[in-house]
């Protein structure tokens, strides 16, 4: 059976998951330990419900890194079945966990991502349910409800993951928890960022902590950045890498010197080497505000203080680099870096929530 993710909003699966696996799972629901009070939406969830977490990211509802590998082996079974049985080979697995409510548990209305590929799958692990006990999962737009479902033994929902949705309270009179399995996923996107994004998982950047989320959806940002603005694609490359050496302001390393190589052969020396020279300046000041500049040329401050001369394409290169990892950090303002601003054409002028998912 294939779904159709792009043309149909929603499905309603009966008998979703192979009757075997489905068992197993709903063993592990019984067996293990909730935590109370997870959230969510910190925004609009006061109270929080029981969950089980399979695999925490840094990132969070944010994080666009694969997470499958890490899952626990009987989880990953299930994921592999899904894709194989519902022809969802390509996609990527960014959260799974379990959410559990009980009679006084509320659910509140949130979204699990701002992205246009991404999608939830919802799957009850209730044995029995009666209509009664409510706990419908509901899907809204425009403040409008558009889908409401049932509880039902091995049923899934299918939604984009950008649609607000809430789970239902149960009512007084059910006695049982309410309990839901998700898989929230993303498209599979070009060869290039899912060949960036594995090596920079391989590498552990998805368990280096940054500003906003992991280093790796960091980094995964400032490439997409780039390559949506048709950026070559070296370079796209030299801004998903950028901090991959460190810098003066994140001193975490993830590649040392010796890595060079490996790193040139992977993306290109174009790409490896405006890494490596990022990390060795004194930026976002000295991009901004070099020592000298001219067509052919820039003297640059590195970061012992000293300063070195580059070719000035490198320099306009390195700007860009600079610009995009401002922008995704919400830094890039106008006053303060009118330069970087106009390279670019890239500024923040107000908080965008949306690109924390981009």
């Amino acid at each position: 059976m294939s779904i159709d993710l792009n043309n149909q909003k929603y499905h309603v699966i009966d008998n979703f998951l192979d009757e075997e696996i489905y068992t197993t799972l709903s063993e592990i629901a019984n067996r293990s330990s909730y935590t109370p009070g997870w959230k969510s939406s910190k925004k609009t969830d006061p109270h929080g419900h029981w969950n089980i977490n399979f695999a925490k990211t840094l990132a969070g509802a944010a994080n666009l890194a694969d997470i499958s590998y890490s899952m626990p082996d009987k989880l990953k079974i299930a994921w592999n079945s899904i894709k194989e049985k519902y022809s969802l080979e390509d996609m990527k697995l960014l959260r799974c966990y379990i959410n559990a409510h009980t009679y006084g548990v509320d659910g509140y209305t949130h979204k699990d991502s701002f992205r246009d590929d991404e999608w939830t799958i919802v799957i009850y692990l209730v044995d029995k349910w009666n209509v009664d006990w409510a706990g419908e999962t509901i899907i809204l737009e425009d403040d409008e409800i558009v889908k409401s479902v049932i509880p039902k033994r091995n049923r899934a929902v299918i939604f984009p993951g950008k649609n607000m949705h809430a789970a239902r309270a149960v009512s007084r009179m059910c006695y049982d928890l309410r309990r839901t399995l998700m898989f929230k996923f993303r498209a599979k996107r070009c060869d290039d960022f899912e060949r960036l994004s594995q090596f920079l998982i391989n590498k552990g950047a998805n368990k280096h902590k940054h500003s906003r989320g992991s280093l790796h959806d960091h980094l995964m940002r400032n490439f997409s950045l780039l390559k949506d603005k048709g950026y070559d694609t070296e370079l796209c490359f030299a801004a998903g890498l950028h901090s991959i050496f460190g810098t003066n302001a994140f001193t975490q390393c993830v590649l040392r010197e010796d890595d060079f190589d490996e790193l040139s052969a992977e993306f290109g020396d174009k790409a490896a080497s405006l890494a490596r020279l990022f990390s060795t300046i004194s930026r976002p000041k000295t991009l901004e505000d070099p020592e000298s500049l001219n067509e052919l040329e820039a003297v640059v401050k590195t970061r012992d203080d000293t300063t070195i001369t580059i070719p000035r394409y490198a320099f306009d290169e390195l700007r860009i680099m600079e610009a995009a990892n401002l922008f995704d950090q919400k830094s890039l303002k106008i006053e303060k870096y009118p330069n970087l601003c106009e390279l670019s054409g890239m500024q923040n002028i107000k908080k965008d929530k949306d690109i924390e998912f981009q």
